[in-house]
C-alpha cells in the first residue's frame, strides 16, 4: 500500500469515526432531554433518571462493574458527572458498584438514609470513597420534595430518622424495609421506585398515601421476591408497567412466579431487565 492511500485510509477512518458521533449525539437529542433507564445490572438495582442532557440522577448502582456499563450506555460518552447517587439501603446489590462509579465519575452529591452497616467491610469501602469525592453527603430520613428542572422527585420513606433502627443487612429484614421511596413525576410520565420495600413497608405506604402512590411505572420492590407487592399495594399504585430488576437465572428464583401473577392481576405490562437488558422510558 503507497503512503497516499495509507493516508486516505486514515482519513476515511476518522470522518468515518466523527460521523458515527455525530449520529451518536443526534439519536440522543431527538429522543428529548429527559430519559428514565432501569439499568440491566444483573441481580441488583440501577436506576438512571436524566433530567436532562446534563444532569443525571443514579439511584442504586448493583453489586458489580455492570453499572458502570450500564452508564456507557445511556450517558453521553462525554458526560463523566453523576449530579445525584442515591443509595437506597446498605445492601450489597444496591451499593457495590458505587464504588467503581465514584472512581469513574465525578460524583457531586451522594443522599442515603444515613443508617449504617458496621459489620460490613465494603460498605465502610463505600463510605471512604464518598469521603475521598469530596461530594455532598446528604441523609434521607423524612418526606420531601426536590424540584429538578422540570422533574419533581417526591421521597415518601423515610419519613423518620431509620439511623438507628436495629437489623442485619446480611440477612435483609429490617435493612429492606429502610429503603429510601421515591416518585418521580416529569410531565405525563410517573414512576415510584421502591428499593427492596417489603410487605411491612409497603403497607405503611398506603396507609400514608393511599392513592397518591399511584403511578404509570412501579420499580417493583426486592426483584420480585415473595415479601414484596402485596395485592394492597399494587392496587394503591395502579401501575401500567411494572419493571423488575433481576439477575438472569439467579439463585434466588426472582421474580416468583407468584408476584408475577399479582402484576397480572393488577393489570401491569411486566418488563424485565433479565430478559430485555436496559428497560427505558422518555415522556
Amino acid at each position: 500500500m503507497s503512503s497516499f492511500e495509507k493516508y486516505l485510509t486514515i482519513v476515511v477512518a476518522i470522518l468515518l469515526a466523527v460521523v458515527l458521533a455525530a449520529l451518536f449525539i443526534v439519536t440522543r437529542d431527538t429522543r428529548g432531554d429527559f430519559q428514565l433507564a432501569f439499568l440491566d445490572v444483573g441481580q441488583g438495582d440501577g436506576t438512571l433518571i436524566s433530567f436532562d442532557k446534563k444532569t443525571q440522577m443514579l439511584v442504586d448502582c448493583g453489586s458489580s462493574r455492570a453499572a458502570l456499563q450500564g452508564l456507557g450506555r445511556q450517558m453521553p460518552f462525554f458526560d463523566r458527572t453523576i449530579e445525584y447517587l442515591v443509595v437506597t439501603h446498605p445492601d450489597l446489590d444496591h451499593y457495590l458498584g458505587c464504588i467503581d462509579v465514584l472512581d469513574r465519575y465525578r460524583v457531586e452529591r451522594v443522599w442515603w438514609t444515613g443508617r449504617d452497616n458496621a459489620n460490613d467491610a465494603q460498605w465502610q469501602v463505600f463510605k471512604e470513597a464518598v469521603a475521598r469525592e469530596g461530594a455532598e453527603v446528604r441523609v434521607i430520613d423524612r418526606v420531601a420534595r426536590y424540584d429538578i428542572g422540570e422533574t419533581v422527585i417526591d421521597v415518601l420513606y423515610p419519613d423518620h430518622s431509620v439511623a438507628d433502627e436495629s437489623g442485619d443487612s446480611a440477612k435483609g429484614g429490617v435493612n429492606n424495609n429502610t429503603s429510601i421511596v421515591m416518585r418521580v413525576q416529569r410531565g405525563t410520565l410517573s414512576a415510584l421506585l421502591t428499593g427492596d420495600a417489603e410487605e411491612e413497608l409497603e403497607r405503611h405506604l398506603v396507609q400514608e398515601y393511599g392513592a397518591r402512590l399511584h403511578a404509570q411505572i412501579l420499580k417493583a420492590g426486592h426483584h420480585g421476591s415473595n415479601t414484596s407487592s402485596i395485592q394492597e399495594f399494587l392496587d394503591a399504585v395502579a401501575p401500567e408497567t411494572a419493571v423488575i430488576s433481576a439477575g438472569k437465572n439467579n439463585k434466588y428464583g426472582h421474580p416468583t412466579e407468584r408476584v408475577l401473577r399479582r402484576l397480572e392481576r393488577a393489570g401491569a405490562a411486566i418488563r424485565r431487565t433479565d430478559f430485555e437488558g436496559d428497560v427505558v422510558y422518555y415522556p
